[in-house]
């Protein structure tokens, strides 16, 4: 690309350090690139701090939105306007995106974060404030602030709105269209405003689910699974020394359990940023991997360490699938796979094992979809255990 566009390029293995700093004072004196023009990989910004950039074009639309964030902060450090580009095919977004919903191998999963900012759904810094700050009160973009592209119409509406509460000349042979287009604006603000709290209640509502199950997780890491969903006492054993490991649910239990630590973690199918690749869980949680960056969006892993709770999420995932029986596992997977724009069922197994291990956002970290599988499994052995 940078040959194409007749400018310098800057990746971490281009050259040796004398060779790159060379190349970036070239490209901030815009020496051999009219208007300092540079083709880079996220290797710039690693040290890097350039404050007068003031135009950042992404070849593609990030999978990651902490990422697309991060590399849209180069610009505009010095406190002036600068503008972040996205060149994609809105075809070929959605394209990925069906290829992925329908499981084809090989299609990396794109954040639900990333979908709904590229697909303007509701306001950009509702969902970038939640995925950046965690922050899940917002309802649009608040006094003060530059209206971003999806709540501008809205604002521009209003002001006009009010500019014609007036009763100038032909004020009463326009009232009628006047009072359609109202109405017609009011409502659509309406639907707007439900589609916004609707999003943002879902966020709640998943933020709850995912600490009631981190508690869950603490609880269950050193009991037994098997024993915790049908509420017996003495649960103070691991799953593998259980006393009922003669009774049919309990090898039932160990042989599905067998079956998704192979599908999962023997076959590692768990989509990148989705969990720890050795117990499942957010990387968030584990003590194996600690934060590389101050927005907490990736992560390293810490030598030395281990999982604190490795073997519990599939433990739970299978005790509670055998104990919730085939009906409430199938309306749950059902329910679930429509909220994400799925088929009821799924095509394959392999496109099973592919959905189990789907990156999401719960409750502000990432997660995989098994981990909220097993959560709300887990939810209804409780449900059930209280009907007695």
């Amino acid at each position: 690309m940078a040959k194409a566009l007749g400018c310098p390029a800057f990746y971490s293995s281009i050259d040796t350090t004398e060779g790159k700093a060379s190349r970036l004072q070239a490209w901030r004196e815009g020496d051999g690139a009219e208007g300092g023009v540079v083709v880079a990989t996220n290797a710039l910004g690693l040290g890097i701090d350039v404050p007068d950039v003031r135009l950042v074009v992404h070849a593609g639309m990030p999978r990651r939105l902490r990422d697309f964030v991060q590399e849209s902060g180069r610009g505009g450090r010095d406190g002036r306007t600068s503008t972040s580009v996205v060149v994609c095919s809105r075809a070929v977004m959605e394209e990925k995106d069906r290829a992925r919903r329908g499981g084809q191998a090989g299609e990396k999963q794109r954040e639900e974060s990333t979908r709904m900012f590229v697909s303007g759904e509701v306001c950009r810094r509702m969902v970038l404030d939640e995925v950046m700050d965690g922050r899940m009160d917002r309802s649009g973009c608040e006094e003060g602030e530059e209206a971003c592209d999806v709540c501008q119409p809205k604002a521009q509406e209003t002001t006009q709105g009010r500019a014609g509460d007036g009763t100038g000349d032909g004020a009463e042979g326009r009232g009628g269209d006047e009072g359609n287009i109202r109405a017609t604006f009011e409502s659509s603000q309406q639907a707007g405003r439900f589609r916004q709290w609707q999003a943002r209640d879902d966020r709640r509502q998943s933020g709850k689910e995912a600490e009631r199950f981190k508690g869950q997780l603490a609880r269950w890491a050193r009991r037994c699974a098997y024993c915790g969903v049908r509420r017996r006492d003495g649960e103070e054993h691991a799953f593998r020394e259980c006393p009922g490991q003669g009774e049919k649910a309990w090898q039932q239990t160990e042989q599905y359990r067998q079956q998704i630590e192979e599908a999962m973690f023997g076959k590692r199918r768990l989509a990148d940023f989705s969990g720890c690749f050795h117990c499942g869980l957010p990387q968030e949680w584990c003590r194996r991997w600690k934060a590389s960056g101050e927005d907490g969006g990736r992560f390293t892993m810490t030598e030395g360490a281990l999982c604190q709770y490795k073997g519990v999420l599939v433990e739970m995932f299978a005790a509670a699938t055998i104990q919730a029986g085939p009906e409430a596992y199938e309306e749950t997977v059902k329910v679930m796979r429509k909220a994400d724009g799925l088929d009821e069922w799924a095509a394959s197994e392999e496109e099973v094992y592919e959905w189990f291990g789907r990156q999401i956002e719960w409750g502000g970290v990432q997660a995989s979809k098994l981990c909220q599988l097993t959560s709300q499994l887990w939810q209804k052995t409780e449900e059930k255990k209280r009907r007695g």
